[in-house]
C-alpha cells in the first residue's frame, strides 16, 4: 500500500469518482472503507496486470488508460475484449472463486489501477 503524497490525492481523488459510478452512490463510509485497502498499480503498454489460469481474491478499478482481456489457447493469446476507464476487471474470478478466465494487457499505459483485496 503506498502513502499519501501530492501525487497521491490526486489518486485518491480519480478512486473516489471512479467508485461513486461505479457503485451509484456518493456514500463517503463506503469510499473511505475501500480507501485505505486501495493500492495504487502502474502498467506500460504492454504489461501484463495477470495471467490466465492464477486465482486471486482482488479486484481492480481502472482510474486511467486500456487494458485488453486475452484469453490464452495453446499460447495462442486471441484478444476478447477492451477495459477502459472507469470499469473493473478481476471481478469474475473474485465472485465465482474460479481462476482468472483471461489475460489482462496493457493496451495503453494505465496509470493508474487501484487494487483492492477482498476476502480474509
Amino acid at each position: 500500500m503506498l502513502g499519501l503524497s501530492g501525487g497521491d490525492d490526486h489518486k485518491h481523488e480519480l478512486l473516489r469518482t471512479i467508485l461513486k459510478r461505479h457503485f451509484h452512490s456518493d456514500d463517503g463510509h463506503l469510499i473511505e472503507t475501500i480507501r485505505p485497502e486501495a493500492e495504487f498499480v502502474d502498467l506500460q503498454a504492454g504489461e501484463l496486470l495477470f495471467r490466465q489460469g492464477e486465482r486471486s481474491d482482488d479486484v481492480y478499478f481502472l482510474l486511467s488508460g486500456r487494458l485488453r482481456a486475452c484469453p490464452e489457447d495453446g499460447g495462442k493469446r486471441t484478444i476478447l475484449g477492451e477495459i477502459g476507464r472507469g470499469e473493473t476487471v478481476g471481478e469474475l474470478a473474485l465472485f465465482t472463486d474460479e481462476p482468472r478466465s483471461a489475460s489482462i494487457v496493457a493496451e495503453l499505459a494505465a496509470p493508474p489501477l487501484v487494487r483492492a483485496e477482498i476476502g480474509p
